[in-house]
């Protein structure tokens, strides 16, 4: 069965709610949060609305989203000019140990992104396919990659202990047994209200991870491997950053600091001579 995400349909049952409620665009772009322009991309279907968007118009209207994206789903659906398909026979969906989501991916070399202003949503909506297909794609131009599933992830901050910096892109692929990761390698870990990067560095023989802490290299923060819904290994990193060489800034720092403080010596003893 095929599951038909039309951009012109959504954009019609938007208004065909804004119209019951008696609103001029205006006013529901005003209620919804959004600027005048974006909603009017929206209704009139070359948008697709973001998951956020697409929340806020069930919370406004008392609508289920299911119904904004699909509308009545016992009928046929109209297949507008431009469509996001859907068919369970064409794509590759992959059962997780770990949660038993399903990992959706349009073909080998698209995965979704998960940027920082969703990740609370991803918390929430993760194993929810409607929510998984509004998230952007990228495409990966290689084709040595193992088969998957992957999915990419911004970073937030700098993360010199993992040389990455802030609003990198980490690209993992799926670990289907959480108890099967290997050791000194940096992991994307989805826990229940968090999502962590980083370098797993030993097994807990009380069932935790102790991983590399983000501020302190010798110091381990241990992550309870029960409570890990996915565990992404990191296999591609996205920079648009300069290269920054986390280790040789501390070194300047403390060279800096170190001239700094030989300099007022040297003032001090000047003035003891001086007064000689």
């Amino acid at each position: 069965m095929q599951d038909i995400i039309s951009k012109k349909s959504i954009g019609e049952r938007l208004r065909s709610l804004r119209l019951s409620k008696q609103l001029s665009q205006a006013e529901a772009s005003d209620l919804l949060g959004l600027s005048r322009s974006h909603y009017s991309q929206v209704e009139l279907g070359k948008q697709f609305p973001s998951y956020a968007v697409l929340s806020k118009v069930a919370e406004v209207y008392n609508k289920e989203y299911e119904w904004i994206l699909h509308g009545d789903l016992s009928g046929s659906v109209a297949v507008a000019d431009e469509t996001v398909v859907v068919d369970a026979a064409d794509q590759s969906v992959s059962k997780s140990r770990i949660t038993g989501m399903e990992s959706i991916s349009v073909n080998s070399q698209e995965v979704l992104l998960v940027k920082s202003e969703d990740f609370l949503m991803y918390l929430k909506f993760r194993d929810q396919q409607s929510f998984l297909y509004s998230l952007p794609k990228l495409y990966l131009p290689f084709q040595q990659l193992s088969k998957g599933p992957y999915r990419a992830f911004h970073v937030e901050g700098d993360r010199p202990e993992v040389l990455l910096c802030d609003q990198d892109i980490v690209i993992g692929e799926l670990v289907s047994d959480k108890l099967r990761v290997v050791l000194s390698r940096i992991y994307i870990i989805v826990l229940n209200d968090q999502i962590v990067i980083a370098k797993i560095q030993r097994y807990d023989a009380e069932g935790f991870f102790e991983c590399q802490s983000r501020a302190n290299q010798f110091v381990s923060d241990r992550i309870e491997i029960e409570s890990i819904m996915e565990i992404w290994e990191v296999k591609l990193k996205i920079t648009f950053a300069i290269t920054k060489n986390f280790g040789q800034g501390e070194s300047y720092r403390s060279v800096d600091h170190t001239i700094r403080d030989l300099t007022q010596e040297i003032s001090k003893i000047r003035a003891l001579v001086d007064r000689s």
